[in-house]
C-alpha cells in the first residue's frame, strides 16, 4: 500500500480562500480532512477489506 502527499507553500489566507473554492466545488460541499485519509488506510488494513486487490482511491478533495 501506497499513500501520496502531495505539498505545495502557500500562504495561510490562499488557503483559506482555495478551501471554500474546493468545498463549494465539490458534491459534499466540504474539503476532507487528514481523518479522512487515515480512515480509508485503516479500513484498508481490515480483514473487512481484504477482497479488495489492485484498487486505486482517489481522494480529491483533501488538504493536507
Amino acid at each position: 500500500m501506497r499513500v501520496s502527499k502531495k505539498i505545495c507553500a502557500m500562504t495561510k489566507s490562499s488557503l483559506a480562500i482555495m478551501e471554500n473554492q474546493f468545498a463549494t466545488e465539490t458534491p459534499i460541499r466540504r474539503v476532507g480532512k487528514t481523518s479522512d485519509v487515515a480512515n480509508l488506510v485503516t479500513f484498508l488494513c481490515k480483514e473487512e477489506s481484504s477482497f479488495i486487490a489492485g484498487a486505486i482511491f482517489l481522494l480529491m478533495e483533501v488538504i493536507y
